[in-house]
Order: C-alpha cells, then sequence, then structure tokens
C-alpha cells in the first residue's frame, strides 16, 4: 500500500491554538457570572456525556478529530469536601499524522481514561484525566507491520468544560496524545 502524502499548514495549527485559548478564556470570563458550587459536595447534575472533538495531535504532529463517552462512577469523587465526581471515558480518535518531512497518514486509537472533575460553578468544571490509548499506527495500517510509539499509548490530560445549556457544553483538553476542543451532550 501507499501512504498519503500531504503538507499540514502551519496557519490552520495556529488558528486551532488560537480558536482554543479564545474559547477557554470566554467560556471562563462568561463563568465568573454563575453561582459558586464547589464548596457544596454533590450539587449538581452527574450525568453521561458524549465528547465530539477535534484538535492537533503530539505524535507525529497532525490533526485528530474523534468521540469520547464518559459514565460516571464516583457521584461525590475522592475529595468529600468539595464537588468532584470520577468517570470512566472511552471512545475512538482518527488521527492524521506526519510521518517525515512530507508524509501524512492515517491512524486510529481507541481511549479508555479515568477522569477526575471538580464543579467550580453551576456552569464551568475542570478535569485530569489519564489511562491508555490503543493505538493503530500507520504502519500497521498500512500494512507494514507493528510500530510501537509509547507515547502514543498513554492518554494525559487537563481540561475544562463550559456548559452552555442543560445538554450542550463546550470541552477543551490539554494534553497527550493531543489537545482539542469541541462540544459535549449530556443525557
Amino acid at each position: 500500500m501507499t501512504r498519503i502524502t500531504k503538507k499540514f499548514p502551519k496557519s490552520l495549527l495556529s488558528s486551532l491554538v488560537l480558536l482554543f485559548v479564545v474559547s477557554l478564556a470566554g467560556s471562563a470570563l462568561a463563568a465568573a457570572k454563575t453561582h459558586v458550587i464547589i464548596n457544596k459536595p454533590g450539587q449538581g447534575p452527574r450525568p453521561m456525556m458524549l465528547d465530539l472533538h477535534g484538535g492537533f495531535s503530539h505524535f507525529g504532529t497532525g490533526l485528530s478529530v474523534g468521540a469520547r463517552f464518559s459514565i460516571p462512577i464516583v457521584e461525590n469523587g475522592f475529595v468529600p469536601m468539595i464537588n468532584n465526581s470520577v468517570s470512566i471515558t472511552f471512545g475512538g480518535d482518527f488521527y492524521w499524522v506526519k510521518l517525515d518531512r512530507d508524509k501524512y497518514a492515517a491512524a486510529v486509537g481507541f481511549p479508555v481514561t479515568l477522569q477526575w472533575r471538580f464543579l467550580f460553578t453551576d456552569k464551568l468544571s475542570a478535569f485530569g484525566e489519564m489511562g491508555a490509548n490503543i493505538f493503530l499506527h500507520p504502519d500497521l495500517i498500512a500494512g507494514d507491520g507493528w510500530f510501537w510509539y509509547p507515547g502514543s499509548w498513554v492518554i494525559a490530560a487537563i481540561g475544562g468544560r463550559f456548559k452552555i445549556n442543560e445538554s450542550i457544553s463546550l470541552v477543551g483538553r490539554l494534553g497527550n496524545p493531543y489537545s482539542s476542543f469541541g462540544a459535549s451532550f449530556t443525557f
């Protein structure tokens, strides 16, 4: 099989980073007008969530798109004095990554993480997550055999979520193997 080659536009990457930073800053300013609930353990809903996101991957520098599904497993997190929760997340990600100077190719990942969320206000929360990513390297997809790239197998990220209404939130993540921005739907 031949690999698809294409140059990755640096201006697109810069635009994505700027959009991510501006969105998080705007969310923080809007959240300043809401009710503080971090000091009220168990306050607010703990729904199942579907995150749809896009961003840039750190493996080989490229783009990523994907989805995550979160299921709450601990109602009031690990610290009983504050408003926090713990969920397990799993999903799928598609990567378009740079392999060498001018070659890009597709890769696929299946992440499973433990997400610890802190609910600061009725609209703003932050989270940290760690887990594993079953990563199918472009060489495996192209039929060239298995390739071990340890950085793509470990997930570690911090992020934030800003609730727009009762069922839609903006969500952003900074971490490994990618950073992303997207929407979260609750049900």
